[in-house]
């Protein structure tokens, strides 16, 4: 099985620490498992960041804001389709998905063919 957790961070903050603990301990029973997050701070080949144009983001999320549409302005999160962590995983972890990295409305097209836990902290 491989494991793929989506987070804001990989150890920034409570719920980075419990989905990084998390990651860890499936490693530590010969469970493949990678981390794709928006703010790395651990260097290794199991976590990488999420590729984002901020600049873009940053100006469209002040349109988005004042709309009422938070984070549908994230057209990022769209590239962890092709991302080769989310093509080899078997299953997705969502973790932390707000604060202001990750496009909701991409969930149908990430979950359309891997099953997903959502796991709340």
């Amino acid at each position: 099985m491989n494991v793929l957790h989506i987070n804001q961070s990989d150890i920034i903050g409570g719920a980075a620490i419990a989905a990084y603990r998390l990651h860890q301990g499936l490693l530590g029973q010969n469970v493949q498992s990678r981390m794709l997050v928006d703010r790395a701070q651990v260097s290794n080949d199991l976590i990488e960041t999420i590729n984002r144009r901020h600049h873009v983001e940053s100006i469209s999320s002040r349109i988005a804001f004042y709309l009422g549409l938070n984070y549908v302005n994230l057209l990022s999160t769209t590239k962890i389709l092709a991302h080769k962590f989310h093509i080899e995983s078997n299953i997705l972890n969502f973790h932390n998905l707000h604060g202001d990295y990750f496009n909701y409305l991409s969930i149908p097209a990430l979950t359309s063919t891997k099953p997903a836990v959502l796991t709340l902290h």
